[in-house]
């Protein structure tokens, strides 16, 4: 490990010492990880999970971030109704616009992947796209705009799950030379 893997090390250390629940988070963005790195290789590497078991995968994974989201919150004690998450993302002023838009657009379709799957919900629907239709992220791509996000723009909501426990939750507990490794590290 490198002077500043080190370094990143006694953050982690230090933040755990403070609270344990925070060593559990830190535990958390790293098993996400994993699971979008094996889910990747196995979908698209060893052609060893189906595409209906690839998406059903991906909106686990889309539902563990929010949730560990929501988690870190509420372990810091900001209880935020999830209605006005987005109103919270759009005060992150470490997060570019890009990276709330795309943050915004992960909460409002978990809503629909966990408590809409299972039946059409047309006010609801009609509700989340005038939302996102004011983000200036493009969608085109995907078949159905709330439908689950593909690996790499999970991985993109991971990273601002990550800036928003360093970069707010945990600024309180960190000193700006531990801020200043932590962006160095995550290249922020």
């Amino acid at each position: 490990m490198n002077e500043l893997g080190m370094k990143i090390y006694h953050i982690c250390i230090k933040l755990d010492s403070i609270n344990p629940q925070y060593g559990f988070i830190l535990s958390d963005l790293d098993s996400i990880e994993e699971i979008l790195d094996k889910l990747g290789k196995q979908f698209n590497v060893e052609k060893s999970v189906t595409l209906d078991e690839y998406l059903l995968q991906l909106m686990a994974v889309h539902v563990l971030i929010i949730s560990l989201f929501e988690y870190t919150l509420k372990i810091a004690g900001k209880n935020i109704k999830q209605s006005k998450m987005p109103d919270y993302i759009r005060n992150c002023d470490f997060l570019n616009e890009l990276e709330k838009d795309w943050f915004i657009y992960l909460i409002l379709i978990r809503h629909t992947i966990v408590h809409n799957f299972g039946h059409y919900d047309k006010y609801y629907d009609k509700n989340v796209r005038k939302h996102i239709k004011k983000l200036k992220i493009d969608i085109s791509d995907f078949k159905h705009s709330l439908s689950p996000l593909g690996i790499e723009d999970l991985r993109r909501c991971l990273n601002i799950v990550k800036k928003i426990f360093f970069l707010d939750i945990m600024s309180k507990h960190l000193t700006s030379d531990d801020i200043d490794d932590i962006k160095k590290y995550y290249n922020w």
